[in-house]
């Protein structure tokens, strides 16, 4: 199992700002886990968000 990530690590990740992380989170459109008070992110429930999430075109 990887370690956990904080706010700034999952967006880091994902190349997106730890403000958008924040919105996405509270929308439940994230996977994120409570630690106690602490949220973290699973790097590899992220990777899978974003492989179900991605829209990519077909060739022509």
């Amino acid at each position: 199992m990887k370690p956990l990530l904080t706010r700034k690590e999952a967006a880091k990740l994902l190349g997106c700002s730890p403000r958008t992380i924040d919105l996405w989170r509270v929308r439940n459109a994230l996977p994120f886990l409570k630690v106690g008070h602490f949220v973290r992110y699973d790097p590899e429930e992220l990777e899978y968000w974003v492989k179900e999430h991605s829209h990519h075109k077909k060739g022509t």
